[in-house]
């Protein structure tokens, strides 16, 4: 193929006009290192016929010169405009970043938390943003964040039931707090602890290091500091700190016991043996349940509606036949 085709091929190609056959023709004469020098001898004048770019390079330098010799002839005004909108533009971009920035810290409590649920018979363990590890026990309700906590805030929420804290120390000494219901708050800087709360009663059980709760009185706000080994039980706006029992324990008070992970066969064992009856567990499940707390035990009514509030769980009667479902 002599010299003119091919570079009326080259041309045609570098414009992109290239057939798939004539790229083919192109591949082989490219094979032959001899004319892989003339390839760029032809890209070069395709270039210089073919400008990118067209410029004016006298009246450019003209334009620079008349500037140089006379800075008045710059527009000033135009420039000035130019600045002004370039301010105000900035201002802009900057009041809605802010605004941005302030409708998300707002609604943060509905974008960025999730609520988990454990049924009857359930445990659910997850590690939180920051690393700290939580067990939720049967019929407990938890708000976590749902993908990270606040810089200055390392909170949760228990709504309902039981659940134990492992939490890991920052070093940046960020406080980590659990909120209960009726504004009760437990504070807590690196610790293992177990929670209770229902609509009647919050037990807290501290295992290692130190957490403060804080409750309701009379005057604002006091606190119930715990040291590892004991437990605050608030009840009726009353509150006392004792050593925690060992598991599955039921410390007998008057009208009422102290439940300390007891599994719900031996607390059905427990009742039977003291008020006469005779109980039935339907769901061989719930036998290994495990309650924590306190219940009454007044009467024998008194006691089934607390253990099934507690449990959430039905509990029917008839005479002394109970069943529970």
């Amino acid at each position: 193929m002599n010299s003119s085709n091919i570079r009326q091929l080259l041309f045609n190609h570098f414009e992109g006009r290239s057939t798939p056959l004539q790229i083919e023709i192109l591949k082989k004469w490219l094979g032959v290192p001899a004319n892989q020098e003339l390839y760029y001898n032809y890209l070069q004048e395709w270039e210089h016929l073919n400008p990118q770019v067209a410029t004016e390079s006298p009246a450019a330098y003209r334009r620079f010169l008349e500037k140089r010799e006379n800075p008045r002839l710059v527009a000033g005004p135009k420039i000035e405009k130019t600045s002004r909108i370039g301010i105000i533009s900035y201002l802009a971009a900057g009041c809605l970043a802010f605004f941005l920035c302030s409708f998300a810290y707002m609604t943060y409590p509905h974008w960025n938390r999730r609520t988990l649920v454990t049924g009857a018979g359930e445990t659910l363990s997850l590690r939180l943003p920051d690393s700290s590890r939580v067990v939720l026990h049967s019929n407990a309700s938890l708000i976590v964040p749902r993908f990270d906590f606040l810089p200055f805030d390392r909170k949760v929420k228990l709504l309902n039931g039981e659940a134990e804290f492992s939490v890991i120390h920052r070093r940046d000494h960020r406080q980590f707090s659990v909120e209960l219901a009726d504004s009760l708050y437990i504070r807590v800087l690196g610790t293992e602890f177990t929670v209770r709360h229902d609509s009647r009663i919050t037990s807290v059980k501290l295992d290692e290091g130190r957490v403060v709760l804080d409750y309701p009185d009379g005057s604002g706000t006091g606190e119930a500091s715990l040291v590892p080994g004991e437990q605050v039980v608030y009840w009726h706006d009353t509150f006392r700190i004792q050593k925690i029992p060992p598991k599955g324990v039921i410390d007998g008070k008057e009208k009422e016991w102290i439940l300390t992970d007891v599994p719900l066969e031996k607390l059905v064992k427990k009742i039977e043996l003291e008020f006469d009856v005779k109980i039935l567990i339907a769901n061989p499940k719930h036998s290994t349940l495990i309650i924590n707390g306190i219940v009454p035990t007044g009467s024998l009514d008194m006691l089934l509606e607390s253990l099934a509030a507690t449990l959430d769980l039905q509990i029917s009667r008839g005479g002394s036949q109970i069943r529970i479902m």
